[in-house]
């Protein structure tokens, strides 16, 4: 049982942790490379187990009342649930909120997942209200706008937001399981030159320490947790 833990912790902790840049070989004897890379192990990277995503879900479609269903589905063809995604018209996060419109709905932080779900709950809810409960009709203004809704009289004729709604609608039927997910601080960011001798990397700065000790407490216990799970 040891073995499985630490193998999926390693593991783990490979598909979390920022990458680490290409570095440039040496022609020094004992194989030393120089690492110069830009390391985000800032103090505020966090790992979200997926029974805890899947609360901030609960409770954001309690909040509103709005279908957790059509949360996650919403999550799930917005961001694939990527907490730390931005789109290139500036949208971020899990439900992909446009900063304008996050501060309108009292999101101060978009990169926080339950922040980002809450606001995305919000402007959903407000849309379904305007639209008496229309489904469609609030998701292609969630995606488009309600100015163009209003202007076409229904789903805008954007191929774009027709197949969003389409698809939203079809994740809205399946039994989405939501991942486990990690934060990254985006506002520490330290750029260090390391020796590498023999596969072995110096030791990493106290900082450095202390975050990813703190994301391999949080990939453990999501893991423990998941082998308990029947």
């Amino acid at each position: 049982m040891i073995e499985r833990i630490n193998n999926y912790s390693s593991t783990m902790m490979m598909s979390t942790a920022p990458p680490v840049l290409p570095v440039s070989e040496s022609n020094d004897d004992s194989f030393a490379v120089t690492l110069s890379n830009t390391v985000n192990y800032g103090k505020n990277d966090t790992l979200i187990c997926s029974d805890e995503l899947e609360e901030i879900f609960q409770q954001a479609a309690d909040t509103y009342q709005v279908p957790v269903s059509l949360l996650k589905a919403v999550a799930k063809a917005e961001s694939d649930f990527n907490p730390n995604c931005v789109s290139s018209a500036g949208a971020v996060g899990i439900m992909q909120l446009m900063p304008e419109t996050a501060r309108e709905l009292g999101v101060t932080n978009l990169y926080d997942p339950e922040q980002n779900i809450m606001g995305g709950a919000k402007e959903l809810a407000g849309n379904l209200e305007y639209y008496n409960g229309d489904v469609s009709l609030a998701l292609a203004a969630y995606n488009a706008g309600r100015g163009a809704v209003k202007k076409y009289g229904g789903i805008p004729p954007y191929t774009e937001t027709q197949n969003y709604v389409k698809k939203v609608l079809a994740y809205m039927n399946e039994d989405i399981n939501v991942p486990d997910i990690t934060t990254y601080d985006t506002t520490t960011t330290t750029t260090s030159t390391k020796k590498q001798t023999q596969c072995k990397v110096d030791a990493l700065s106290a900082e450095e320490e202390l975050a990813l000790e703190r994301l391999m407490s949080s990939a453990y216990t999501c893991i423990v947790s998941k082998l308990n799970t029947p």
